[in-house]
């Protein structure tokens, strides 16, 4: 459902900017999270706590991005339409990357061994 109602979110809330269609995403997750917590904990049988300490750093690194595209109108007031949206995704997917690699070295170092072990 996550991945389907995309699609149409973002072609309903283009016309509002990136803030919107941003907004719209997040409260679709919000609404079909507690599905999505239930069907994790009973496949890979974890707790609840186990669950939401893996969401920190993304949860962290989502709300950096969102002040970072929320930030561009301002810092750069010369664009606008299309150029706007560009240059938020841009600022955003930067932002996210950067604040998940600074918050989760260890994992990053972790994946990094198993896919060197996993190689030979």
């Amino acid at each position: 459902a996550m991945q389907v109602s995309t699609l149409p979110l973002i072609l309903i809330f283009y016309p509002l900017g990136l803030n919107a269609i941003m907004a719209a995403i997040v409260l679709r997750t919000l609404c079909l999270w507690p599905v999505s917590v239930i069907k994790a904990q009973g496949l890979i049988g974890i707790t609840m706590g186990t669950y939401l300490r893996s969401l920190a750093a993304p949860g962290i690194a989502a709300l950096v991005m969102a002040l970072a595209v929320s930030a561009v109108p301002w810092a750069v007031p010369g664009i606008f339409g299309a150029a706007m949206v560009l240059t938020q995704v841009a600022v955003g997917s930067m932002v996210y990357g950067l604040v998940m690699i600074a918050l989760s070295r260890a994992q990053i170092r972790d994946l990094r061994s198993l896919y060197r072990r996993e190689r030979g």
